[in-house]
Order: C-alpha cells, then sequence, then structure tokens
C-alpha cells in the first residue's frame, strides 16, 4: 500500500442494456442509506478490497465514483461508465480494484440474454422487463458485507434498518482520510471485520441494536477473521451449501440467507422466499388471493426460472419508482 493518495479514472463499456440509475436505485433503496449514495447522478461507495480471514488481512478499502459517460446509439438505456478510484494503492492496483468493483456491484458481468427471452413469453413481466430495461443485478463487495447489510434490516423497517446501519459505520467504521465522507449525507464505510470482533454487544446495543443482532455481529466477525468461517469459499458452493454455512452462524435464518445468496453471491434464481413483503407483492403482481406461502411462492416463480430473483428486483424498484412518482 502507498502512503500517498492516488486517483484513476476509467472509461468502461457493459454489455447493454444497462441503465445506471436504475442498477443503483437496487443498491440505494432509500435517500437515507448512508452507505450506498447517489447523488447528482453519481452512484458512490467506500469499498472493500476482499473478504476478510487470517491469511489476508484486511486492506484499507478505496472510493469508488460511477457516473454514465452518455448513452450509445440514442436509447434511453445503453450507457457507457466513467468510474473514479480514490484509495491509497499504486495506479494499476486501483485500476485493478476499480474495475472489480464496479463491475460486481452494478452486476456487469451477468450474462441476462436469456432473462429477456423469458420475460417476453409472460404477460404480465414483459411490460415491467421493458420499462425497466437496463437494470442489472449488483451484488454487495463481499459477502461479509451482505451480511453487515442484512443484519440490521431483520425483522424491521427498510428505512430503519439502514438506520441501524448508518450507525453502524460512524462508531465502527475505518478513517478514509482520502475519501470526502460526510457523517450526514456518506458514503460512510462499513465497519471490518477485525473492528466488530471486538465490540462490546452493550455498546451495540446503545446504537439501537437488539441483543440478538448484536451476538449475531460479533460472532460473525469474530469467525470470519479468525478463518473458522471461510467466506471467500461460497462463490463456489452450490446454494444449499452456501444456505447450510450461512445458518450456522447465529442469527442467520432464511431471509438472510436468501438476501446473501441473491445480493452477495448475484444468485439470480433465489427469490427471496423468506421474505413477507416479497412474497406479498409477488401474489399482488400476479393478482393471487390469500397468503401466500413458501409453497406457492415456489410454483409462482417456476416458470421465470433461473431468474427469479431478478423478477425480485423488478418488482422491488418498480415499486421504489412508483411510491417515488405518487409522492
Amino acid at each position: 500500500m502507498e502512503t500517498v493518495t492516488n486517483r484513476v479514472e476509467l472509461a468502461l463499456e457493459p454489455s447493454q442494456p444497462f441503465r445506471l440509475d436504475l442498477t443503483a436505485l437496487a443498491l440505494v433503496r432509500r435517500p437515507s442509506n448512508l452507505i450506498d449514495v447517489w447523488e447528482a447522478g453519481a452512484y458512490r461507495r467506500v469499498v472493500p478490497l476482499g473478504e476478510p480471514g487470517p491469511a489476508a488481512p484486511e486492506a484499507e478499502p478505496v472510493l469508488l465514483e460511477v457516473r454514465s459517460a452518455g448513452k450509445l446509439d440514442g436509447t434511453p438505456f445503453d450507457e457507457r461508465l466513467h468510474v473514479s478510484v480514490t484509495g491509497r494503492w499504486s495506479e494499476a492496483e486501483l485500476a485493478r480494484a476499480g474495475e472489480r468493483a464496479a463491475t460486481r456491484l452494478l452486476g456487469l458481468d451477468a450474462d441476462l440474454s436469456g432473462f429477456y427471452v423469458v420475460a417476453a413469453a409472460d404477460e404480465r413481466l414483459a411490460p415491467v422487463a421493458e420499462r425497466l430495461r437496463g437494470l442489472r443485478p449488483p451484488r454487495y463487495p463481499s459477502v461479509f458485507e451482505a451480511l453487515l447489510n442484512a443484519v440490521p434490516c431483520q425483522q424491521v423497517t427498510l428505512v430503519l434498518g439502514l438506520t441501524l446501519l448508518g450507525r453502524l459505520a460512524r462508531a465502527y467504521g475505518p478513517e478514509v482520510p482520502f475519501a470526502p465522507l460526510d457523517h450526514a449525507t456518506g458514503p460512510l464505510p462499513l465497519p471490518s471485520a477485525a473492528s466488530l470482533a471486538a465490540a462490546d454487544p452493550a455498546d451495540l446495543g446503545a446504537l439501537g441494536f437488539s441483543g440478538t443482532k448484536a451476538r449475531a455481529l460479533i460472532e460473525l466477525s469474530q469467525r470470519a477473521s479468525s478463518g473458522e468461517v471461510d467466506l471467500s469459499v461460497l462463490p463456489q458452493e452450490a446454494n444449499e451449501a452456501v444456505a447450510g454455512t450461512l445458518r450456522s452462524l447465529h442469527g442467520v435464518g432464511r431471509w438472510t440467507s436468501d438476501y446473501v445468496l441473491l445480493r452477495g453471491l448475484g444468485r439470480l434464481d433465489v427469490f427471496p422466499h423468506g421474505d413477507s413483503g416479497a412474497r406479498n407483492g409477488l401474489a399482488r403482481f400476479l393478482g393471487a388471493e390469500g397468503k401466500p406461502d413458501y409453497e406457492w411462492v415456489a410454483r409462482a416463480v417456476a416458470p421465470w426460472q433461473p431468474f427469479a430473483g431478478f423478477v425480485y428486483l423488478h418488482l422491488l424498484v418498480a415499486g421504489m419508482l412508483e411510491r417515488a412518482a405518487a409522492r
């Protein structure tokens, strides 16, 4: 790592269709999000480099900023990207880290050609897919950060979950001297596993976390930083094996494991069955009556496989746009 701050600028041309605003919305979700920030046409985030573990000491993060560099062919959904990466690394290291982070966060490496075939054949899904053409499936920078995002949001409103996440970042996030951090607007860096591993549950309780959530965050951080749980191997494992590993962690159930599979590992076949809001939203979308259970959801999303999770992201973003338009 360097002692001086460097900044590199990258030009990326994602496979099309692609829209930065829609994809960033799937990450940001609410204006109160201080970790994933969308402001003045730019997506900004402080990005860690890799998963925690004893064999890979946690490196200082970088600041990523992504803007549209203009439309291709005059269409509303084909965009080039301008990426800025700032950090105390060599320019070559920053360039590699920036391209890798942007690709993961914005789902630039996902092959969605099959999704558009599936969507075109479904009279309900086709207009939603066309309206949101260019949305990509975003992923958090690491499985660890996917879990950090998930635990505060368990069984509470998204606004409260993001508020808790912001408090966690303020209290335990690293100092990033090269980033224009603002505790009121972000982006704030999330804590490392090492810093949370040493946290006092009472201090997390003072931030508003329940005892179960405090224990979940601390034990996750301890087991990840010690290597007892190796999060870096999960991308190579099947969904069932990943879910088993995740559910061995305190406080992780079906909702959280589904969340991490979809948003941390990009498993687009995973519809978040454990999310009652997602189940109810699916029932409304399909015009179904009654209380949807897991079995009903599995049958309902089967025609969309292996893209049921991406359909969920479409319904999520469509709902956010509708609520914004109604204000």
